[in-house]
């Protein structure tokens, strides 16, 4: 796969899709939604990595977002609309704490991001604190 040239800065997950997704979703009937995010930290993101993510972790930080950034973005664009708070529960499994028997929130005192500009940083922030397990 080539390098699609996207920044920190800029990312590849906005484009016009992402409103037309909101619209439909709004058509759909939704009118409100409470957002919880799960993130897997199992081993597994490693050697899935290799074959799709230029042989790197697909955790891995750096200034081109990852498909768990990319993945949050898509979140925050399309579905932030339906979440009244803004408050969204964020957790993590699969990390040698945890492993496939519990999962952990975000921040020590489980309060949830607010927003999901905020769960994707404070994503960035634990990524090079934990180790991939399982």
């Amino acid at each position: 796969h080539a390098s699609t040239g996207a920044t920190r800065g800029s990312p590849t997950t906005s484009g016009p899709w992402s409103r037309q997704v909101t619209d439909a979703l709004a058509q759909a009937g939704l009118e409100s939604s409470n957002l919880i995010v799960g993130i897997d930290f199992t081993k597994s993101n490693e050697w899935t990595g290799k074959f799709s993510f230029h042989g790197r972790s697909l955790h891995h930080i750096s200034n081109v977002p990852n498909p768990y950034e990319q993945g949050i973005s898509i979140l925050g664009q399309t579905l932030s609309k339906f979440d009244e708070d803004n408050l969204i529960p964020c957790f993590g499994f699969g990390d040698a704490s945890t492993h496939d028997q519990d999962v952990f929130c975000f921040y020590p005192d489980e309060r949830p991001c607010n927003g999901f500009s905020e769960a994707l940083e404070r994503y960035r922030e634990l990524v090079p604190h934990l180790r991939l397990a399982g």
